[in-house]
């Protein structure tokens, strides 16, 4: 009988219904290796993660454990033998059985050793998406509709843990709290290594970092806008992205993104996301020590890892110093080490982040390849970000520059879905036959009321416009739509700021005190 999943959340596909079938008389074809937990993934105490790995056997619904991929007539046949004849339970146990290895499949001895079976990702540290298990023999645009409905599966157990975890006592508290985040740029994406595994292991990688603080209510359309891509450098409402746990793949995006990016990924790649504006960095990070996952423009697709530092109250004074250093964070010795946490701030940082769109990096190939050219080198082709940022070199890192940046994008409210945007688009047509050809730019600008140009040379390029506000609150900042459940009240006496409570309105009265006027009574 069909069956509609109740906890499933809004998405960016049409998907097609899962549907329970019967399992009698389905043993497993093949035995499954004994499960295990990756110590990659257990906590320094030694326990294990228990707020987003794998769902145990015991925390399956029945109709979860029983569900199936539904087989369509358009699906590529033949398929994974698997998909067909295992039921989620046993995909589920497939999928721990796996991981993790150092080239990402099985491991040696196991059944599904020749197989290529494989769902680990080694530069994260964690599983892939949602850790759908994936034959490299079957992968391809053709398995796309297929990998589709499998991450569906291992994503219903996990929309329920949320949801449970939304409604605790934990989550309202961590809401109130500020984080303190180490964001780095992956060494894959920095180092001179050859072998994308001796990249992912160089420890002598060139180390693109920013330090800084936000609090666990930012909603994590909200986190990527208005708190990574200033920190960092990027284009703000110009690429898309996503977020995954490596505990479990959980994977969130955007769920309407106009970005060519996300157009080519989403429909070829067979990704499934949960809606990033749905979610809070609370849901995701709750402890010190925590990852996760972060890929910006999902063509060039830089990698970051971010972890926890720390988690603490507003007005509490941290030092970072020793846990740079045993992140193996080289610090001047006139660099700030300890501050007063106040609400979304950036901190500190070492190197700007790559160019976009830059054409290989002024064709030189990987980013890392620039770096390798030395601190003095100016590129003659830069990225739309270096352009409008004034950057001129990979090392000249302007922390105050990037602050002002910061604080502007978190001074407004992210850029909106909806509401007038202008397209700037010149075509480069090209001969071949990949997703980036002719026809492919061609049906990009139909989509969007575009007529084609053929006479340029540049990407694709979104502008839209960025709406400044007031809806926020004057003492600590947070912002309307950005913090999950925000309400703000006006000052009853000037009506010009904003608070989301008492605590913050008393707080900055003393400042408030001097501009507060109350408003004349209209005649």
């Amino acid at each position: 009988t069909s069956i509609q999943q109740s906890t499933t959340p809004r998405h960016i596909h049409h998907f097609e219904k899962i549907t329970e079938r019967s399992i009698v008389n389905r043993p497993y074809p093949l035995a499954l290796p004994h499960t295990h937990t990756p110590n990659i993934l257990k906590s320094q105490e030694g326990s294990v993660n228990t707020y987003m790995e794998l769902p145990s056997a015991n925390y399956l619904l029945a109709r979860e454990s029983r569900a199936c991929v539904e087989i369509s007539p358009n699906d590529k046949k033949p398929c994974p033998w698997y998909y067909e004849q295992f039921c989620f339970g046993q995909l589920l146990e497939l999928a721990k059985s796996l991981a993790p290895t150092k080239r990402g499949k099985a491991q040696p001895g196991s059944d599904f050793y020749a197989l290529n079976v494989r769902n680990w990702d080694e530069v994260y540290k964690g599983y892939d998406e949602w850790a759908a298990p994936v034959d490299i023999d079957y992968d391809g645009e053709e398995m796309a509709s297929m990998k589709i409905k499998v991450k569906r599966l291992f994503a219903a157990p996990i929309v329920r843990k949320l949801r449970d975890f939304t409604n605790s006592e934990d989550f309202r508290v961590l809401g109130k709290k500020v984080y303190v985040l180490f964001i780095e740029l992956n060494s894959i994406c920095a180092s001179s290594k050859k072998d994308k595994y001796d990249k992912i292991e160089d420890k002598s990688a060139f180390r693109v970092w920013r330090l800084c603080t936000c609090f666990g209510d930012t909603n994590l359309d909200g986190f990527h806008d208005q708190i990574i891509n200033p920190a960092m450098g990027w284009r703000r409402h110009y690429h898309s992205y996503k977020f995954i746990v490596p505990t479990s793949g959980a994977t969130f995006g955007p769920e309407d993104s106009d970005a060519v990016d996300a157009w080519v990924w989403a429909g070829s790649n067979g990704s499934y996301f949960l809606n990033s504006e749905d979610y809070d960095l609370r849901h995701v990070m709750r402890k010190p020590g925590h990852r996760l996952g972060y890929t910006y423009d999902l063509g060039d697709w830089w990698q970051h890892n971010i972890t926890v530092v720390d988690i603490v109250d507003r007005g509490t004074k941290v030092n970072v110093g020793s846990w740079l250093k045993n992140a193996g964070i080289v610090m001047h010795s006139d660099n700030q080490t300890s501050w007063t946490v106040a609400g979304n701030e950036l901190l500190a940082g070492d190197i700007n982040c790559p160019p976009e769109d830059s054409r290989g990096c002024d064709k030189v190939g990987r980013y890392e390849s620039l770096l390798e050219k030395g601190k003095k080198y100016v590129p003659t082709e830069i990225g739309i970000n270096w352009k409008e940022h004034g950057i001129r070199r990979a090392f000249d890192f302007d922390l105050k520059a990037h602050q002002r940046r910061f604080n502007k994008a978190t001074s407004q409210k992210k850029n909106p879905v909806e509401g007038a945007k202008t397209c700037e688009i010149s075509i480069m047509c090209r001969d071949d036959d990949s997703d980036f050809g002719s026809e492919f730019r061609k049906g990009f600008l139909e989509a969007k009321g575009l007529k084609s140009k053929t006479t340029g040379v540049e990407f694709e390029r979104e502008y839209v416009g960025k709406k400044v506000t007031n809806s926020k609150c004057a003492c600590c900042g947070k912002i309307k739509g950005t913090n999950t459940g925000l309400n703000l009240s006006s000052c009853g006496r000037c009506k010009a700021v904003k608070y989301c409570g008492r605590d913050c309105q008393r707080a900055h009265w003393k400042i408030h005190k001097k501009n507060c006027r109350p408003v004349e009574p209209i005649k």
